[in-house]
């Protein structure tokens, strides 16, 4: 009929379907991985005795006392596809800060945040931080989270399966 006079034949409306979905799939399974939240560090992070504390959001975002700043709120990401995971922080003065982190259990049952930072330094010229690349236990923080059986969306992390630590015991 009709639409074979203008080259369109049922298998060509399949192909360019088929193209389509195929396309479709790829843009959004690429917004997935950079987009990609853990919910593992959903949670409310404090080192004790410390004034150290640092809430991760599922929309992206942080809030945090860290070093000499006032409480301050900004961005992250992740990527869960290194050893240790990568996690970038945005602080204040517009400089983001790369770092690695991993997590385990305390002995009395607290979600452990093992996070490693590159040097903050707000008033040097360079934007550029180095990434850490291992995790020691003179390197770091560890913040402790809520009970492993409970996050702050009330599911259990038993069901997500984090990973082994990645710190070695203190000497």
């Amino acid at each position: 009929g009709i639409n074979a006079e203008y080259g369109e034949t049922p298998q060509k409306k399949m192909q360019t379907l088929l193209f389509l979905f195929s396309l479709l799939s790829l843009i959004l399974s690429g917004s997935q991985a950079t987009s990609r939240i853990d919910p593992y560090l959903l949670d409310d992070w404090t080192i004790p005795n410390s004034p150290l504390t640092i809430t991760f959001w599922e929309n992206g975002t942080f809030s945090a006392n860290l070093w000499d700043l006032p409480r301050f709120e900004a961005d992250y990401t992740v990527d869960q596809t290194h050893n240790p995971y990568w996690i970038d922080l945005e602080m204040p003065f517009d400089i983001l800060v790369p770092g690695i982190y991993g997590y385990g259990t305390s002995f009395d049952g607290l979600k452990e945040l093992h996070l490693v930072l590159g040097e903050f330094n707000p008033f040097s010229g360079s934007k550029k931080k180095d990434r850490p690349t291992s995790i020691t236990s003179h390197n770091g923080f560890v913040f402790y989270g809520s009970p492993v059986s409970q996050t702050t969306t009330g599911t259990t992390t038993n069901s997500i399966c984090p990973p082994p630590p990645v710190c070695p015991p203190p000497p």
